[in-house]
C-alpha cells in the first residue's frame, strides 16, 4: 500500500491545493462581499453563480477530454484561466463587475475536479481507497481556513482577492505535477449515456445529490455571516470551519471500512438522516458554540460520506469511456444546478425569514432526497447482499 500511495501522490497534491483554494473562499468569500456593501441577496446571486458554473463547465471540459483522450491536459488549461481571470477581483468594485468576474473565473475552476476525479478512480485499483486519496482535498481545506482566518483578521477582509490568488499560483503548479491515467478505451466510438440515464436508480440518485446539495446553500454563504453578527470573531469562526472538515478528514480515512460492512446505497441514506439533524441544530441553535460544534462535526456525514457514496455510485454506473462525463454529470446537477440554486434561495430565504426560514426549508430538501432515494435508488443494506 506504501508503494501505490508513493505513485498516488500527485493526485493527494492536487487535491490539497484545490480544496486550500476552496478553504480560503467559502467562509470569507460572503465576508468581503458584505464588505464591499452587496446586500444579502446580491451575495446570494453571486455566490450562486459561482456555484452555478458547474452546470457547464464539468460537461463541457468532460467532452474535450472524452474527444481527445488527455485529462491531464485540460485540467492545467482551466488552472491557468481560472487564476488568471480571478485577478479581476482585484479592482472590482460593483456587483455587476464581481459577478461578471466570478462567472468567468469560476467556470474553469470548476472545470478541473471532474478531469481529476476520473484520473484517481481509473488510477485506483480498490475503489474503496478513495477516501485516502481524497482525505488530503480537506487537509488543505483545513489549513486554508485556519490559516485565512487569523490572516485577514490582521490585514482586513479586503485582502481576500490576493491571497486567493497566490492560492491559484499553488494550484497551477500542482496540476503540472498530474500524471495521466493508463487506459485502454478508444477514444472513438464513444457510449451514449441515454441507456444510463434511462435507469431509475441513476434518475434517483441525481435527483437525491441535487436536493442535498441544495439544502447547503443557506450554510455555505450565511453561517459565517451570523456568527459573526452573533459577536464571534473570524479565529473562532475559522475554526469552527476547521473542525468541521477534520471530522471530515476522519471519516474520509474510515470510509474504507464502512464501505466493506454496509452498502453505499445504505450509507448514502444514513448521510442524508444525519444531514437533516445537521440544519436541525443550525436551526434551533445557530449560535451556541458547544451546539455548532457538534452540528458541525456532522459534517463528515452531509459532506464526506454522502459524496463518497455518491461519487461511488456514480462510477458505478458511468463506466469506460463514460467515467469522465459521469463525473462530469454529477458535478454539473449537484453541486453545479443543486449549489447555485440552493444559494439563489438561500439569499432570499436569509432576507425574507432569515435562519429560521432557510435552514428550516434545507431540513425538507434533505427529507425530500431521502424519499426519493429510498422508494427509487439501489436497495442493499450490507455490502454482499443483492439489490
Amino acid at each position: 500500500m506504501r508503494g501505490s500511495a508513493r505513485r498516488l501522490w500527485d493526485l493527494a497534491a492536487f487535491y490539497f491545493f484545490y480544496f486550500a483554494w476552496l478553504g480560503v473562499l467559502v467562509p470569507y468569500a460572503s465576508l468581503w462581499l458584505a464588505d464591499r456593501g452587496l446586500s444579502a441577496v446580491q451575495i446570494g446571486i453571486v455566490m450562486g453563480a459561482f456555484i452555478g458554473t458547474k452546470m457547464v463547465a464539468p460537461a463541457l471540459w468532460g467532452h474535450l477530454s472524452d474527444v481527445t483522450g488527455h485529462r491531464v491536459r485540460w485540467a492545467r488549461l482551466a488552472a491557468l484561466l481560472s487564476g488568471g481571470l480571478l485577478a479581476g477581483w482585484l479592482w472590482a468594485e460593483t456587483f455587476t463587475a464581481i459577478l461578471l468576474t466570478t462567472l468567468a473565473f469560476s467556470f474553469f475552476y470548476h472545470a478541473m475536479l471532474p478531469q481529476v476525479e476520473a484520473i484517481t478512480l481509473a488510477r485506483l485499483h480498490d475503489k474503496g481507497r478513495y477516501g485516502r486519496i481524497r482525505l488530503w482535498g480537506s487537509i488543505g481545506f483545513i489549513l486554508g481556513v485556519l490559516l485565512a482566518g487569523p490572516l485577514l483578521q490582521q490585514v482586513g477582509i479586503e485582502q481576500l482577492p490576493p491571497l486567493l490568488l497566490g492560492m491559484s499560483l499553488l494550484l497551477l503548479f500542482s496540476t503540472l505535477l498530474l500524471q495521466e491515467a493508463q487506459t485502454t478505451t478508444p477514444v472513438d466510438g464513444l457510449p451514449s449515456l441515454s441507456s444510463v440515464l434511462r435507469q431509475p436508480a441513476v434518475l434517483a440518485l441525481l435527483a437525491t445529490t441535487f436536493l442535498v446539495t441544495a439544502s447547503h446553500g443557506v450554510y455555505y454563504n450565511f453561517y459565517s455571516i451570523a456568527l459573526e453578527q452573533a459577536g464571534l470573531d473570524k479565529t473562532l469562526i475559522s475554526q469552527l470551519w476547521a473542525w468541521a472538515v477534520a471530522v471530515e478528514v476522519g471519516l474520509f480515512f474510515l470510509m474504507h471500512r464502512l464501505f466493506v460492512r454496509w452498502s453505499v446505497p445504505f450509507l448514502l441514506q444514513v448521510a442524508m438522516v444525519l444531514t437533516a439533524l445537521r440544519w436541525g441544530l443550525n436551526l434551533l441553535w445557530p449560535t451556541d458554540v458547544a451546539v455548532q460544534v457538534f452540528a458541525q462535526a456532522l459534517h463528515a456525514a452531509s459532506y464526506a460520506l454522502f459524496h463518497g457514496a455518491a461519487i461511488t455510485l456514480i462510477d458505478r454506473y458511468f463506466t469506460g469511456a463514460l467515467q469522465v462525463r459521469g463525473q462530469g454529470l454529477y458535478a454539473a446537477v449537484s453541486h453545479g444546478l443543486g449549489g447555485g440554486v440552493g444559494a439563489l434561495l438561500g439569499g432570499w430565504l436569509w432576507h425574507w425569514g432569515g435562519g429560521a426560514l432557510g435552514y428550516g426549508v434545507s431540513i425538507l430538501m434533505v427529507l425530500l432526497a431521502l424519499w426519493i432515494f429510498h422508494h427509487y435508488g439501489e436497495r442493499r443494506t450490507c455490502a454482499s447482499c443483492t439489490p
